[in-house]
Order: C-alpha cells, then sequence, then structure tokens
C-alpha cells in the first residue's frame, strides 16, 4: 500500500506491491516519492535540494504533467527543468 509516512519515518511501507500503485501509474508514484523526500529532507536537514540551474537560490519542485514526472523551476521564466531521474545528466 501507498504510505507517506510511517512510524519509522520512511516513504512507503515494506509491503509494497505493484499493483497497488495509483491508476495513473509509475510516473505519478515517481512524483509523490520526490515530493514524500523533499518534505522529509527539508525538515531534517534545512537545505534546498535539487538546487535550480536557473537560478541557484531555490529548490526546484517535482510535479506530475501528461503522466511525467518532473522537476521544474517556479519563478517566472522557469519551467520544466528535466524528468526526475535525469536531474544532472548531461544533455
Amino acid at each position: 500500500m501507498w504510505n507517506t509516512y510511517q512510524s519509522g519515518g520512511g516513504i512507503a511501507g515494506t509491503n509494497w506491491d505493484a499493483d497497488d500503485a495509483p491508476a495513473d501509474g509509475l510516473a505519478f508514484v515517481t512524483y509523490r516519492v520526490a515530493d514524500s523526500i523533499l518534505d522529509y529532507a527539508f525538515d531534517h536537514v534545512m537545505e534546498a535540494w535539487p538546487l535550480c540551474p536557473l537560478h541557484g537560490e531555490h529548490p526546484l519542485y517535482p510535479e506530475h504533467r501528461h503522466d511525467r514526472a518532473i522537476w521544474v523551476c517556479r519563478k517566472p521564466g522557469g519551467g520544466k527543468v528535466c524528468e526526475i531521474g535525469e536531474f544532472g545528466q548531461p544533455t
């Protein structure tokens, strides 16, 4: 089952079954995991990650758009930076 926070501070339970994935599929699950990791990391590390390569002063945000999990910059002129899993990859 999908479970954002268990008592151990984990993101997903150990009983994960692919059949329990949301109807939106892998892209939505990827987005949810990235979003949960960022929330957990910020609460414990207090540092922006991943840092926006366009501005260098704020984090990117995960979003689920058109069946894709992507990193976006929310500042004016920002937008999609890359798909989650491709950050830092050569273009």
